[in-house]
């Protein structure tokens, strides 16, 4: 164990301040790249050192299994100890792993499954394929709209009868009431299949947890005076579930450290409440505040960015970021005359800063929607530049793996009616759909799982089929008797490929099949490193916990030189020395919806853009465009309102209008120099107003597709002469919806056509 003074050296005094808080309840306010990880990391050593805890007293709260695996490393160098008992994890996993201890008195088995995504999706789309063979009524928004609005409901701690109650007791139309009840009726016999097959969804996690704290008093208790610490990363990023379940766990010393930034808040649309972080001294009257701004990541020019443009919203905490390596580039704002020339300009950019001695691993290329990927992708790809995309598809999402970890989970739980069903069929039995069906017939009529009832559909099928079945059903059983006699992961999984022969030929010439081949192969690498990691045993149905859980960004790849692709909320936590940050418009970001609903979306839409910002050390470069493709329509755009945020003190424009067709065709990176050099006299953007107001959307609302246009608003006819504010004046060709096509005035004899938007346009007197 580290001398107590080891603890705290090198750090500033807030950090020592946090780390040595003596108990009760602790907010800590930490910026971007303030060094938030080693405080929780040394707050653990010292709670440890100090013997105010003991290992299986804490209970650390992270959001992601990477940064989990993360602190637990940290603490275990940190305090010569293996950590061996300390609760480091999501709440998710947390949660599991109370309902494996403790979920019995809700009714669960220990080897309860939890259901993913696509598990879930699976089973709503054959109810509400059901109900519409029996001609009832069909839920609004379909299967994603039915998974969403459950899954809503779940993290408000709402069951299916208290969410019908609530609907009904709104305003609602009659065919609105018969969709909330059609949703309510797949809701329910999702929650029955559930059940029945002793699962769980990810919301219920949380929502049977919450239950089972709430209803029962001696567990709550077991759990209150075990962890005699609760530490929370991210506190800003809870949602109503976990806020509940974190005041049922924190004992009566009340010894809760929440860490988090108001100011990074962006997870609204998954149910984060910004409130939790805001109203934190309001749960807590005595709560000691702590603030970490002193920036250990970025220049101060770009923290300057950062803190004019947040300085905008009014639902934050006061902190003003700052660092003590003054200085750094100026944040390079990218014009472009349209929107294809921006992934061009991206590349140009990577390969300076290549040529300058600079690896790929330090490139980011941030956007606000996934859909933003594809030109970057495919001119990486054409100039050879390697590239990993955050929140693509997973490893675990694969195909292949997913198969394989269905038969694994199928020998945890037989129950698991949903695993049977994905590999029932794989390999190719000749077991379709037919054949799915009879079995699911047989085990309602026989209150069964699938597995149980396979075996006597078995004899009603044809020779082939009904032989193939059994081998089946015989292959599930000699699987579950090995996996009781060899608990090692590694091996069953390695048993099950022998005997089901799932990993192609290392001969086979077809390059799926080496795909599949290496991805499977990288499973059996998991699980061997997993059962390394639990050498006195650690079971199944935790080995499964651990890869169903896995987030978006745990499998980027850190140690390949390659550039990192991904949408501003998916880099949150990370950080890269050059950020190219693209699509910095108005209506893209911030997003058209965000506009549509009002200042308090706005805002998280600004808090995101902080969050972008400040992922970037070094180098930050912006791009906006004149013209977007959107839609399938060429429109004109404006700088996002974020953009013009940002002091011009700080920030260097490059105009590339001219350039844009040399730009589109590529060059050397000596020709880069000239394109990146600001013109003579580039336009300026617009400079904030002193004091900057709070963002007024009305005028905004009404541009924006698929809402109807303001009632007072202007509405063009062809012919009309109007003005735009940025394109100067022209003639309404057609106005279609909340768009008009305008022939703009340009020079003599050469008109231009544009799509523009309605509320940018004031007819000509």
């Amino acid at each position: 164990m580290p001398e107590l003074p080891d603890l705290l050296a090198g750090m500033n005094h807030p950090q020592r301040q946090a780390v040595q808080h003596p108990g009760g309840p602790l907010l800590i306010l930490a910026g971007a790249g303030s060094g938030k990880t080693r405080v929780l990391t040394h707050r653990i050593g010292w709670l440890l050192a100090t013997r105010r805890a003991k290992p299986y007293q804490i209970l650390a709260i992270t959001f992601t299994n990477k940064a989990a695996e993360e602190m637990r490393e940290r603490v275990a160098a940190l305090t010569d100890q293996s950590g061996r008992g300390l609760w480091v994890m999501t709440f998710h996993a947390a949660c599991a792993r109370i309902l494996r201890r403790d979920g019995h008195a809700l009714g669960y088995s220990t080897n309860f499954t939890i259901y993913d995504t696509g598990d879930t999706r699976r089973i709503i789309k054959r109810l509400v394929g059901k109900a519409e063979d029996n001609g009832s009524e069909q839920p609004e928004g379909g299967v994603r709209g039915v998974h969403s609005v459950i899954s809503a409901a779940k993290n408000q701690l709402l069951t299916p009868d208290l969410w019908l109650e609530a609907k009904l007791a709104e305003d609602l139309d009659e065919r609105h009431g018969t969709q909330i009840r059609a949703t309510y009726e797949v809701w329910r016999g999702y929650e029955a299949e559930l059940r029945s097959a002793n699962a769980l969804d990810f919301d219920d996690l949380l929502l049977a947890t919450h239950r089972l704290l709430a209803e029962h008093h001696d567990v709550r208790e077991h759990y209150r005076q075990r962890f005699a610490h609760i530490l929370v990363d991210e506190y800003q990023d809870t949602n109503q579930a976990q806020y509940q379940l974190l005041k049922l766990l924190v004992g009566h010393d009340r010894n809760l450290t929440a860490v988090g930034d108001a100011d990074q808040s962006v997870y609204a649309f998954r149910m984060a409440d910004i409130r939790n972080i805001l109203n934190f001294e309001s749960d807590f009257p005595d709560a000691t505040v702590i603030k970490l701004e002193q920036n250990y990541r970025s220049t101060q020019t770009i923290l300057n960015a950062a803190n004019a443009v947040i300085a905008n919203n009014t639902q934050r905490k006061e902190k003003t970021l700052w660092t003590e390596r003054d200085g750094g580039e100026p944040i390079h704002v990218h014009e472009l005359s349209s929107s294809t020339s921006e992934a061009p300009l991206a590349v140009e950019i990577i390969r300076a800063h290549q040529a300058a001695g600079g690896a790929l691993r330090d490139v980011a290329i941030l956007y606000r929607t996934n859909g933003q990927s594809q030109p970057f992708e495919e001119a990486l790809a054409a100039d050879g530049i390697p590239y990993q995309i955050a929140g693509g598809l997973r490893f675990y999402d694969r195909s292949e793996v997913k198969d394989a970890i269905a038969y694994l989970r199928l020998l945890s739980n037989p129950s698991d009616d949903e695993a049977l069903s994905r590999i029932i069929n794989v390999p190719r039995r000749g077991l379709g759909d037919a054949a799915l069906n009879s079995i699911r017939v047989m085990a309602a009529e026989s209150g069964s799982p699938l597995l149980e009832a396979a075996r006597v559909v078995a004899g009603t099928l044809g020779s082939t089929r009904g032989t193939n079945l059994l081998e089946f059903v015989e292959l599930v059983t000699d699987l579950l008797a090995y996996t009781q006699e060899h608990p090692g992961v590694a091996q069953l999984l390695q048993r099950l490929y022998d005997r089901t022969g799932l990993v192609p030929s290392e001969t086979s010439e077809a390059e799926r099949a080496q795909a599949k081949r290496e991805n499977l192969l990288q499973l059996l690498t998991v699980a061997a490193s997993y059962d390394a990691r639990h050498p006195d045993g650690g079971t199944l149905s935790s080995f499964l916990e651990t890869v169903t859980l896995a987030g978006d960004t745990d499998s980027l790849e850190a140690e390949r030189d390659q550039v990192t692709l991904m949408t501003l909320h998916a880099s949150k936590g990370l950080e890269y020395p050059v950020v190219i940050l693209v699509g910095m418009e108005d209506g893209l970001f911030p997003h058209d919806r965000a506009m549509r609903e009002g200042p308090a979306a706005i805002e998280e839409e600004r808090r995101l853009c902080y969050v972008g910002i400040t992922r970037a050390e070094r180098i930050l470069h912006i791009t906006h465009c004149r013209q977007r493709m959107l839609y399938g329509k060429l429109s004109s755009a404006e700088p996002s309102r974020f953009l013009l945020e940002i002091p011009q003190t700080v920030r260097e424009q490059h105009t590339h209008a001219v350039r844009d067709e040399h730009l589109a065709q590529g060059f050397t990176p000596d020709s880069l120099p000239a394109v990146l050099e600001p013109p003579a006299a580039p336009r300026p953007l617009p400079q904030p107003a002193q004091t900057p107001p709070v963002p007024q959307p009305p005028a905004v609302i009404a541009a924006v597709p698929a809402v109807p246009a303001a009632e007072d608003g202007y509405r063009p006819t062809a012919g009309d002469r109007v003005t735009h504010p940025t394109l100067g004046v022209g003639a309404v060709k057609q106005a279609d919806g909340l768009q008009a096509t305008v022939v703009f005035d340009a020079e003599p004899g050469k008109p231009y056509e544009m799509h523009a938007r309605l509320a940018r346009l004031q007819l000509v007197a």
